[in-house]
């Protein structure tokens, strides 16, 4: 708060323009108090002087109180709209009050009263930059920079402004540049790491950020920084600490209040983060990115109509908003409006043309409709996307690039992703072989999925990853090889299509070594296997997953055996169909995949939610029933009943978002009638 404090007088033979002078040496010392009551003094006996309304204006915008300057700096230019310096620092208080339309339109004054000046060119590309005009954004920072090379805030806009648009190279020129003018700038020391984590090196972007931090323990800046990298690592517990730790000093610190709201949504605590976001509506609802997070509160929580108006609102207040627009196009695929997300998709390229997420999106919506073609260039964005950004692994060898000859080669494939993605690709292994008959090829794999790719014929060697060395490390105990390239990219280097989707199934196998008898193995009833919830620590796939007791009323069907092979507990009240056996639990029986192929091939049909055993299901040939969300994953396609990628796999959708009650219905109504065929066909 600015305090009063005793300040001289006229009387003290001071005249008005000495005790100016006073007060601008009072705010240049950092005395801002003593700068006010000379100030206040001189307006007591001049109400109207420029120069001190403007001296006024400049101090309560550095007190970060743009509304009190506001005030004054209207005085200002009212008693003299033809001084350049008025103008600067109007147009300064107006970008602060975020009044963005009348900035735009008093920086083209101010470009005309003193275009030779760096400053207006500064204030210039912020203002059209925050209006989403990155040309004319640009434009004005080259101009600044002609007229002064070596301006720190030309370079710090700039660089931000490459750095927003996705041109990572460009916004290193000039960080650098800044950091040999001044080595010890903070911001320009902050956002070089930050680029490195986009670069892939996120250890080390983070290691460096934690020192800035330790040296400069209470700047937000750094704290939200270290905090937004935080969590996007998944170390929430941190993050929130941090963002706690802003909000101590600023209580409403917007970035701080969305970080916290965005990290209870990533823990799918959905209302508490809507909480946050209302909290921080009730200071600044302008804010299009709080309206954006509002949506995805709402989105988690199943009401994606109203996540969808939230998310609309924030596009209308910021048309050129890439996160805005891309996040839009999210819901609409959440919505089955394919059409209008891909319009947004493409919208948030002309805005960013560099922006990856889109990129990849609109390669996720191709393979979606079948687009097969466009749709694997697409999905190779995948490594540039937000969610597998510097997790590319790196081997001693050159990336395969589908054209260079492998015979009497080495080939290193990779799995990446679940081990969903990983058990229905690994077909393409067979699909290089009979390519080159040659060649050698080598698995490298999640621990868990070895014993069972050691089944798939083409497969001459299998390796364990160590799951906790970085990326970058993850070819150190590799033997020698010739090529490398990662299992999910196969289906675009052997131009995959609907057409040709390779189903020589089943391609993998049980091991005589890992069989398991299925116990009560009845002969006379039906064996179906059931699941209801898929990884608990994802928290993008909750939605494909039910409570247990939804699927009670399926126990209670005669003529059939149910089995569990879900691997994490059921609902408290599902311990009765255990005890009285209605439901054989074989979890204690599945200690790896190779255990839960032998029990699958003694099944007759599994029912489960979209998990890795449904894959698992479809690479032997078991029959699968799959109880599908609303919107579901590329590989089951739009609309359909079969999948091309699994004939033994059938797609129970649902027709509502975040509804299972029909779905219910319908496999319960279906599954009376195939337990009546199967006993038909046994009499």
């Amino acid at each position: 708060m600015l305090q009063t404090a005793e300040a001289p007088n006229q009387e003290q033979g001071i005249s008005e323009y000495e005790a100016l002078s006073l007060a601008e040496d009072f705010y240049r010392q950092g005395n801002v108090q003593q700068a006010v009551l000379i100030s206040e003094q001189i307006l007591h006996g001049r109400p109207h002087y420029a120069f001190v309304h403007d001296l006024l204006a400049r101090i309560y915008l550095s007190s970060e109180l743009p509304q009190m300057a506001r005030t004054h700096s209207n005085q200002a230019v009212a008693g003299d709209s033809l001084n350049p310096k008025f103008k600067h620092t109007h147009v300064q208080v107006l970008r602060d009050c975020q009044d963005w339309r009348r900035a735009e339109r008093e920086v083209r004054e101010l470009a005309h009263m003193a275009p030779n000046w760096a400053e207006t060119w500064l204030l210039y590309g912020q203002i059209q930059f925050s209006l989403g005009d990155i040309h004319t954004a640009t434009a004005a920072f080259t101009v600044g920079l002609e007229l002064d090379p070596d301006h720190i805030g030309l370079r710090l806009g700039y660089g931000k402004l490459m750095m927003d648009i996705g041109q990572n190279e460009l916004s290193e020129e000039h960080f650098s540049r800044l950091l040999q003018l001044d080595s010890e700038h903070l911001p320009a020391n902050l956002f070089m790491h930050l680029l490195r984590a986009r670069k892939g090196e996120r250890k080390e972007a983070i290691e460096h950020i934690a020192k800035l931090y330790e040296k400069h323990p209470d700047d937000v800046d750094v704290m939200l920084h270290y905090a937004n990298l935080l969590r996007e690592e998944q170390n929430r517990g941190e993050a929130m600490t941090l963002y706690e730790k802003v909000l101590q000093v600023d209580a409403y610190n917007m970035a701080a209040l969305m970080g916290i709201g965005l990290g209870l949504s990533d823990l799918s605590h959905h209302k508490q983060a809507k909480h946050w976001f209302d909290r921080a509506q009730l200071e600044d609802p302008d804010r299009p990115e709080l309206w954006a997070g509002m949506a995805v509160a709402l989105s988690g929580m199943g009401q994606v109509s109203e996540a969808l108006n939230y998310s609309r609102r924030a596009v209308r207040m910021n048309p050129n908003y890439p996160d805005g627009l891309n996040n839009l196009g999210l819901l609409l695929v959440e919505a089955d409006d394919l059409y209008n997300a891909r319009k947004h998709y493409y919208r948030s390229m002309e805005v960013s043309p560099t922006y990856q997420e889109a990129l990849f999106n609109i390669g996720l919506l191709d393979l979606l409709a079948g687009n097969l073609d466009d749709g694997w260039e697409g999905y190779a964005m995948r490594w540039e996307a937000s969610t597998l950004k510097g997790f590319k692994p790196i081997y001693p060898s050159e990336e395969w690039d589908g054209r260079a000859d492998l015979s009497g080669k080495v080939l290193l494939l990779y799995t990446e992703q679940g081990f969903g993605d990983c058990l229905q690709f690994v077909r393409y292994a067979d699909m290089v072989q009979e390519r080159y008959p040659s060649v050698k090829i080598v698995m490298h794999c999640q621990p868990e999925l070895v014993e069972t790719f050691e089944t798939v014929k083409s497969l001459n060697l299998v390796l364990a990853k160590d799951l906790a060395a970085p990326p970058a490390e993850h070819g150190k105990s590799i033997p020698r090889i010739d090529y490398h390239q990662a299992l999910l990219t196969l289906p675009q280097l052997m131009r995959t299509r609907l057409r040709n989707v390779p189903i020589d199934i089943p391609y993998i196998h049980t091991r005589p070594d890992y069989e398991v008898e299925l116990p009560e193995k009845d002969s006379d009833l039906m064996k179906i296997a059931v699941t209801w919830s898929s990884n608990l620590a994802n928290i993008k796939l909750l939605k494909r997953n039910m409570p247990f007791t939804n699927l009670e009323p399926l126990f209670k069907i005669e003529g059939a055996r149910f089995y569990n092979m879900q691997l994490s507990e059921p609902h408290a009240e599902g311990q009765a169909f255990f005890d009285d056996g209605r439901l054989i639990d074989l979890k204690p029986l599945m200690g790896n995949f190779a255990n839960t192929a032998s029990l699958l091939k003694q099944i007759d049909l599994v029912v489960s939610v979209d998990t890795g055993l449904v894959h698992l299901c479809g690479a032997m040939g078991v029959p699968v029933w799959v109880m599908m969300p609303y919107s579901a994953d590329w590989r089951w396609l739009s609309g359909l009943e079969t999948n091309q990628w699994y004939p033994s796999l059938r797609i129970m959708r649902q027709s509502v978002s975040h509804s299972w009650k029909e779905v219910l219905e319908w496999v319960e109504h279906d599954l009376r009638a195939r337990i009546r065929q199967f006993h038909a066909e046994k009499s």
